[in-house]
C-alpha cells in the first residue's frame, strides 16, 4: 500500500471516529397515529377549536412492537388548541426547566442543555415517579416536535412526543403521544388507566394557560 493511500485511509478513519463520538444516536421516537381520533370527526375538532375542549385517551393493548420488550403497551394520546401562534407556543414549551411551574403534579424539572436531558419528579395521589429523559427537538416547515425517551427511573423505555401544528386564527394544535411496553406496570393498573387520564387532562389545561399567559 502506498504512503498516499495510507494517509487517505487514516484520514477517513479519523473522520468516522470523530462522527461516532461527536453525538449520541437518535433516541426511539413515539409514534403519532396517521388519523388521530380528534381529526376523524369534524365536531370533535370544532369542540377543540371553539369550546377549548381537551381530549385525552389512556389505554393498554397487546404490544404491537415486538422489538420492544413487554407483553403489553401503555398508550397515551391527547390534543388541544392553544390561543397562541405556533412559534411562541413552541418557544414556551421548550422551557423545560419551568415545567415545574405548570402544575403541582410536576414537583421538580431540571434541564441540562449540555446533555439534552430532563429530570422530572412527578407526584399524584400518593404515587411518585422520577425519570431522566433524553430530549430531541425537530423543527419542520409545517410542524415542530419534541421527542423524549425515558432512560432512567420510572417507566424506563417510555417514548413521548409533543407535536405543534398551525391551527386557524394563528392558534396552535398541540398533541401528545406516549408508548410504554411492559410485562408489569410500575403502578396499579386501575390508577394507570383511570388516574393518568385525569392527571394528563389537568396538566394539559395548565400547560395551555401557561403558554397563553407567558
Amino acid at each position: 500500500m502506498s504512503v498516499r493511500s495510507s494517509k487517505i485511509i487514516g484520514m477517513c478513519l479519523c473522520v468516522l471516529t470523530f462522527k461516532a463520538f461527536a453525538g449520541e444516536a437518535s433516541i426511539p421516537h413515539a409514534e403519532f397515529p396517521q388519523s388521530p381520533f380528534w381529526s376523524k370527526k369534524e365536531e370533535t375538532y370544532e369542540k377543540m377549536l371553539k369550546e377549548r375542549s381537551i381530549f385525552v385517551s389512556v389505554k393498554t393493548v397487546k404490544n404491537p412492537h415486538p422489538q420492544f420488550k413487554g407483553a403489553e403497551q401503555l398508550q397515551i394520546l391527547g390534543a388541544g388548541i392553544v390561543n397562541k401562534h405556533r412559534g411562541r407556543s413552541f418557544q414556551v414549551l421548550k422551557q423545560f426547566d419551568k415545567w415545574s411551574e405548570i402544575h403541582e403534579v410536576i414537583v421538580q424539572s431540571t434541564w441540562t442543555p449540555e446533555t439534552h436531558r430532563l429530570f422530572l419528579h412527578m407526584k399524584a395521589f400518593n404515587y411518585m415517579a422520577k425519570m431522566i429523559m433524553k430530549v430531541e427537538v425537530k423543527t419542520e416547515k409545517d410542524m415542530d416536535t419534541i421527542y423524549m425517551h425515558v432512560q432512567e427511573g420510572a417507566f424506563k423505555g417510555m417514548r413521548v412526543a409533543f407535536r405543534l401544528k398551525d391551527a386557524k386564527s394563528r392558534k396552535t394544535e398541540i398533541s401528545m403521544t406516549a408508548q410504554y411496553e411492559f410485562d408489569k406496570l410500575p403502578m396499579p393498573r386501575f390508577f394507570i388507566e383511570f388516574g393518568l387520564e385525569v392527571i394528563f387532562q389537568k396538566i394539559a389545561e395548565k400547560t395551555r394557560s401557561h403558554i397563553e399567559q407567558s
